[in-house]
């Protein structure tokens, strides 16, 4: 029996741009940021197709003069360091560079995370991060042979989890070296029991949206899990991630599917 295979929808290649430290913190250089709170021309080059009506931002994008505002203060913390910048979101992917705080890492009674904690407080604008305590949950720890302290952080809005959004930091005794990864900003989303689709429903949403006559009777694998889904475009949706698997055979997949409307947001092969 032939069977019709869900297929990922790729999400397209996020333009990234380095933007030297030079090129912003001094402020003789042709690309200086100016006093006035306005992007330099290196800013604005990585962060092409920006417009003045976003200067706000929306959901999935961080308003234009926060995000130079950020640059800015970690470029004065350290002048060397350097960001690289997702120009769909107005955030930093990769921050590198010497960020020493006032904490003393290891004391009785301090979290094991003080040091990365500091700089989400000072320069979390850099990921679109304003309240790290609520935000930003640590999942995972270790310590390299290099004496490196690695955390890494899932994205959560209003406890519920952001699926794919994670951020890791490495630290050196006070000090942050580097912090990567990608977070959605500015997500304003309703939990409305009352409107929000039970899994049972998303499941049902799954198997409607498969057209074929042939296609495969599905069983939900555990339980669907609610939370928030980006799409392409970066806005953040309400959805729940569910693993299916044909009743059948071995196929399977994964989906996110609109927990309001009922709309399939994406879906992948998990078959190995």
């Amino acid at each position: 029996m032939t069977t019709i295979t869900p297929v990922r929808t790729l999400a397209p290649v996020t333009p990234v741009t380095n933007v030297p430290a030079a090129a912003i913190a001094a402020p003789t250089a042709p690309v200086a940021l100016p006093a006035a709170p306005v992007a330099s021309t290196a800013v604005a080059q990585a962060r092409q197709g920006a417009t003045t009506s976003e200067a706000n931002g929306r959901p999935g994008r961080q308003g234009k003069s926060q995000f130079d505002a950020a640059i800015k203060s970690a470029l004065s913390k350290d002048p060397k360091a350097s960001v690289a910048v997702d120009t769909k979101s107005n955030t930093a992917t990769l921050v590198s560079g010497d960020f020493t705080f006032d904490v003393k890492p290891g004391a009785a009674g301090q979290p094991e995370d003080i040091v990365a904690r500091a700089f989400f407080k000072e320069h979390g604008n850099l990921f679109g991060v304003s309240d790290a305590a609520a935000q930003l949950h640590l999942v995972q720890t270790s310590k390299d042979e290099l004496g490196f302290h690695n955390f890494r952080y899932q994205q959560y809005y209003n406890d519920l989890p952001v699926f794919g959004q994670q951020l890791v930091v490495h630290t050196q005794e006070a000090t942050v070296r580097s912090a990567g990864g990608h977070l959605v900003p500015g997500i304003n989303l309703t939990h409305d029991e009352n409107t929000t689709l039970k899994a049972a429903d998303a499941l049902k949403a799954i198997q409607a949206s498969m057209t074929s006559k042939k296609a495969p009777t599905l069983k939900l694998e555990g339980e669907g899990t609610l939370g928030v889904y980006a799409t392409n475009d970066g806005k953040p949706h309400l959805s729940y991630e569910m693993d299916v698997q044909s009743a059948s055979g071995p196929e399977s997949w994964r989906y996110y599917v609109d927990a309001q409307s009922g709309k399939v947001l994406d879906s992948w092969s998990t078959l190995e």
